[in-house]
């Protein structure tokens, strides 16, 4: 660097050593592309793991409704299938002899109104269970696709510093600011400049 006293502007020269070929240009250019689109195909693909796992989940809670609503329709259904059996035992016990308020068949009754409401509830119950599972999974989903953008952010950045590595092992030297007689120093610095 030089300093022109009638001017006082700064003359920056580049040292011999910064000259670079027509080819180690284009070799460090395709370097630093492919360095890019590398770490953005990374980036892409850790996004398109989120959607992905995104219309998974939402898969799995549709699921998951659609078996709360069976669990629901099989309690409903076994509800209705005690009311029938209950109905039967009456209709039986009134032909049989006319009396619906015998002992034996007051407990009769209370037997399948109890084993008709465990059935009922059970079925609920394993609805509700299945329903679970598929939010659990659809859970497991969604943590799995921000796991795997995260996982593509940092992988991205591996591949910029690898690619920086590449080109700063290929290519030396940055270029320095000298008027290639050796260290410079800036008026008014304490310390040299290469």
């Amino acid at each position: 660097m030089r300093i022109n006293p009638n001017t006082g502007a700064m003359d920056l020269a580049f040292s011999a050593s910064v000259a670079f070929e027509p080819l180690s240009m284009i070799s460090m250019a395709l370097t630093a592309v492919g360095t890019a689109v590398g770490a953005a195909g990374t980036i892409a693909a850790g996004n398109q793991a989120k959607a992905d796992s995104e219309f998974n989940a939402e898969q799995l809670t549709k699921q998951s409704n659609d078996a709360r609503a069976a669990g629901s329709r099989e309690m409903l259904k076994e509800r209705r299938q005690k009311e029938l059996v209950q109905s039967s035992l009456a209709a039986r016990a009134a032909a049989s002899s006319g009396d619906t308020t015998d002992a034996g068949i007051i407990n009769l009754a209370g037997g399948i109104e109890r084993e008709g409401e465990i059935q009922a509830l059970s079925a609920f119950a394993r609805g509700e269970n299945v329903a679970r599972g598929y939010e659990d999974q659809a859970a497991a989903s969604i943590a799995r696709g921000k796991a795997a953008q995260r996982a593509s952010v940092f992988k991205a950045t591996s591949t910029i510093l690898e690619g920086a590595g590449s080109l700063a092992g290929k290519y030396g030297k940055l270029p320095s600011f000298s008027s290639g007689s050796g260290p410079m120093m800036l008026p008014g610095a304490s310390s040299y400049y290469r």
